[in-house]
């Protein structure tokens, strides 16, 4: 199974190489799993990448990848027995849960004909539970429902909450950041689409969240080479939203005209263009931890702030590392000079070239927005580690009419999950925050519930 970058998420890391094993070897995963476990093993485990994933991920890389797993994942605790293979042409595809004690990640490993590794990935699916992470009630006066977003094949499980109030609601509709998320957007230890529903429903405000596609059906997705290929934003999110509006204004208890989408991450990136596409579905937009620029370019600041941290604690490391990372700003730039055909066909950073192309399209999520003219709150937080301020807030101020009637801005003092965790110094702007248990600053919570409360009618 192959997957869709989980850039926003630094620990997550693209597809990058896998072994060539002996013939018989029954579980390629547990194998690959106690090589990347074993320093003393690093240089065979690289002998076994295809030459194009050895050109991907240098043997520093290779080797730095398990201690930056256990770095966000905390401590190997086991394999579970979930595994599963699918066969693609001349590759051969495994998926297994390894589970840390802070998450659990989705190990995908892919073997070329020759049994040299052509793709390797581990991916958050959920988080395996400690004592009192779940301590949080449903407040007093609130309900939940169970709802199905979404039609056949793409059904997706999901969660009304509701307030007791008088009249028909406004209602939200909660989109994901990157990579498969649950409908809680669970990370580690923190769960704040959970904490964006039960504090908005307590000011009078119907929020649906969901599963998203590519945690739901990411075997389905991933085993058909045609529609992996072809596999863009709007597949993965927008369309679901969309759906998700659609149930919205179809239930007698909701007011229709006042819906409103809130983004997250690459949600937020996105919510423009799920406004636009919409047929007037939505009254207005909130943009939580977003940015105006392109997806590419994030990461590949991203990567340059990881590899910043490599040298530091490994400066031999430092020449393998440089050049890994002009390779990637080489990829980069070579990628901004194809049309759509050749997109289609190429690959960046192991991913399909397509899912960039369309991302890096016009009009961008400002331009959309000054079109669309509708009521938007624009959310950055300044202890934003994966989305910084010169890429949030200051990129906003640069391109957004900031005296528009329709824009609303709030520069806050959290992190890209909105929220403040006590963490120590060496932990503060490291996914290290993610591990502490936390919830959603409630200032944001009630800035947006005024928003949402207080937008007039525009429809």
């Amino acid at each position: 199974m192959k997957r869709l970058l989980c850039y926003w998420l630094i620990l997550v890391l693209t597809a990058a190489g896998v072994p060539a094993w002996a013939e018989g070897t029954a579980d390629p995963v547990a194998d690959t799993v106690a090589m990347l476990r074993d320093p003393a093993q690093a240089s065979a485990l690289f002998d076994r990448l295809t030459p194009e994933m050895q050109s991907a991920l240098p043997a520093a890389a290779l080797a730095g990848l398990w201690p930056q797993l256990e770095a966000s994942g905390g401590a190997f605790v086991a394999l579970e027995d979930d595994g599963f293979s699918t066969e693609q042409a001349v590759l051969t595809i495994y998926t297994r849960t390894v589970r840390m004690t802070s998450m659990s990640l989705a190990c995908t490993l892919v073997l070329d004909g020759e049994g040299l590794i052509a793709g390797l990935s581990f991916t958050p699916v959920a988080r395996f539970e400690t004592p009192g992470s779940d301590a949080v009630q449903l407040p007093d006066g609130v309900t939940e429902e169970e709802v199905t977003v979404g039609e056949a094949p793409w059904q997706l499980p999901g969660t009304l909450t509701l307030p007791s109030a008088e009249g028909k609601l406004p209602a939200v509709v909660l989109v994901h950041g990157s990579g498969p998320r649950d409908r809680d957007e669970t990370v580690g230890a923190v769960k704040p689409f959970r904490d964006l529903a039960y504090g908005l429903a307590r000011q009078g405000i119907a929020v649906l969240r969901y599963d998203k596609r590519t945690s739901v059906h990411a075997q389905a997705i991933a085993s058909d080479t045609e529609t992996y290929a072809a596999f863009t934003v709007e597949e993965e999110t927008i369309q679901d939203a969309i759906a998700a509006a659609r149930l919205l204004a179809a239930d007698e208890r909701i007011d229709a005209r006042r819906i409103f989408v809130l983004g997250h991450s690459l949600g937020a990136m996105l919510a423009p263009r799920i406004v636009s596409e919409s047929e007037d579905l939505f009254a207005g937009m909130v943009l939580a931890c977003g940015t105006d620029r392109t997806l590419l370019d994030i990461m590949v600041r991203q990567n340059e702030t990881a590899a910043a941290a490599v040298i530091r604690t490994n400066p031999a490391a430092g020449a393998l590392v440089e050049e890994q990372l002009r390779q990637m700003r080489q990829e980069v730039e070579a990628f901004a000079l194809m049309d759509e055909e050749t997109a289609r066909k190429a690959t960046v950073f192991g991913q399909p070239g397509l899912y960039f192309y369309d991302m890096a399209q016009s009009p961008s999520a400002s331009e959309l927005m000054a079109e669309l003219a509708l009521p938007a709150l624009v959310i950055n937080g300044e202890r934003d580690f994966q989305i910084i301020p010169a890429e949030g807030r200051e990129t906003w101020e640069r391109i957004l009419p900031m005296d528009a009637p329709w824009l609303t801005c709030l520069w806050a003092d959290v992190n890209h999950m909105l929220m403040k965790p006590d963490v120590p110094e060496n932990a503060a702007g490291t996914t290290a925050e993610y591990e502490t248990p936390c919830a959603v600053d409630e200032a944001i919570i009630m800035a947006i519930g005024d928003f949402v409360l207080n937008t007039e009618e525009t429809k």
